[in-house]
């Protein structure tokens, strides 16, 4: 997955404001640090990016990586083990897991044929959990 692929798929039907829905927008410059290209929302003055509305917004790893996170969700890896092998913070692989998730269940709700060819077994996601025991003193 890259950016061009991910710019396709979120504007297939041309560049809309992900706040408003209006089409009428204009380039705004580049993100500075990741070269992104911005976009100004003419109706209703806000700026927004490629990513705006994705689980990868304001995430500064590349969209490699978050395929990397997507196979280790499918191979049911435990964030411990996915935190590693990415060499990221367990925090950060428990926040992309649940963006993953969101979006997928956020898609699955808006439109039941968009994961029709790709849907999920049950175990594909496996969640890892320990039960948590409250302590009394």
């Amino acid at each position: 997955m890259n950016i061009h692929h991910i710019r396709e798929t979120h504007f297939r039907s041309g560049v809309v404001c992900p706040r408003c829905g209006s089409k009428s927008t204009k380039r705004d410059g580049k993100m500075v640090g990741t070269g992104r290209q911005r976009y100004f929302c003419k109706a209703c003055g806000r700026t927004f990016s490629d990513l705006t509305g994705t689980p990868l917004s304001y995430t500064k790893k590349s969209a490699e990586m978050w395929d990397e996170m997507a196979r280790c969700m499918r191979e049911g890896k435990s964030l411990r083990a996915t935190a590693e092998e990415l060499n990221i913070a367990v925090s950060t692989a428990f926040a992309w897991r649940h963006k993953i998730l969101a979006s997928l269940r956020e898609h699955t709700d808006e439109d039941s044929n968009w994961m029709a060819s790709s849907r999920p077994t049950r175990h594909s996601f496996a969640v890892r959990t320990k039960a948590v025991t409250s302590r009394t003193n």
